[in-house]
């Protein structure tokens, strides 16, 4: 077995435990999880969408906090994906689900795109 299906292998049982831990103290972890990293106000908002399902069953509101600007952070928005930089995650994982991402695509590059969204 060569290393890297080696490393593969490990890499996916480490997923798979983690999965199982999820499932298992999932409802426990639901309060946190569901609004993670989300402010009270963020949580509250009405976000683009929205409208799509006005009464869902469930919804999670994550965020983080990019201390740069738009016009920073866009270029690395729009190169995510498949045929582009990838999805920046497990490459076993996107492989399985059939984005067949291959290495030579991630890391940064700088694609020409159009302006970044204007602020609300």
């Amino acid at each position: 077995m060569s290393s890297k299906t080696f490393n593969n292998v490990i890499e996916g049982m480490g997923g798979a435990i983690l999965l199982g831990v999820h499932l298992v103290l999932g409802p426990i972890l639901r309060p946190w999880r569901i609004k993670w990293g989300a402010t009270d106000d963020e949580i509250r908002r009405t976000l683009p969408g929205d409208e799509l399902v006005p009464q869902p069953q469930w919804s999670y509101t994550q965020a983080i906090t990019i201390r740069a600007s738009a016009t920073e952070v866009w270029p690395w928005l729009v190169q995510i994906g498949q045929g582009r930089g990838g999805f920046y995650s497990y490459e076993w994982l996107e492989n399985l689900v059939g984005c067949d991402t291959p290495p030579a695509q991630r890391g940064p590059h700088h694609p020409r795109v159009s302006e970044p969204p204007s602020r609300r």
